[in-house]
């Protein structure tokens, strides 16, 4: 028999991931909402648990995962699955208080968003990454190899209608 506490655990794990979601969601949305552009050739769109690859240079090995959330542009002729022509943002979300944990899974996303640009002969190859939980945000720019990381970041230390950008 399962105890009341194992029970009450699980459950309040599941809570604080989906509260995480939720909160990152919001805040994935309005951004992308406000950014579109109408007159654009292409619009950006955003996918959830999307399949990412990533080759190390000089070795055979490559790593494949889902990343929780990415940014990117459809391609011209729909293609079944979903996949995007080209990947920009890559974000991964973590639960309290374990949200830096999500940074070696940001940065293999990443690359391998930033190698798939250079295969489809991107004239701008920078990608950028996003690790949190909700509440901390950090961000990532990959430019060739350059990896700059932001401080971070609280929604807490916020006051109404300050901006991130």
């Amino acid at each position: 028999m399962i105890s009341t506490d194992v029970i009450l655990e699980s459950l309040l794990k599941r809570m604080r991931k989906a509260l995480s979601r939720t909160l990152i969601d919001i805040v994935i949305f309005d951004l992308l909402e406000s950014n579109q552009q109408g007159l654009a050739a292409r619009t950006m769109s955003l996918r959830g648990e999307y399949p990412i690859v990533t080759k190390v240079p000089q070795k055979q090995e490559v790593f494949s995962g889902n990343a929780d959330y990415v940014i990117g542009y459809d391609p011209v002729i729909p293609s079944t699955p979903k996949m995007f022509e080209s990947i920009s943002i890559v974000t991964e979300a973590k639960r309290c208080p374990r949200w830096a944990d999500g940074f070696p899974q940001a940065v293999a996303y990443i690359v391998g968003a930033q190698q798939s640009r250079i295969s489809l002969d991107r004239i701008v190859n920078t990608t950028y990454g996003i690790v949190s939980n909700g509440i901390t945000w950090q961000f990532l720019k990959l430019n060739g190899t350059h990896l700059r990381i932001s401080t971070p970041l609280s929604m807490l230390s916020f006051s109404p209608g300050s901006r991130l950008g």
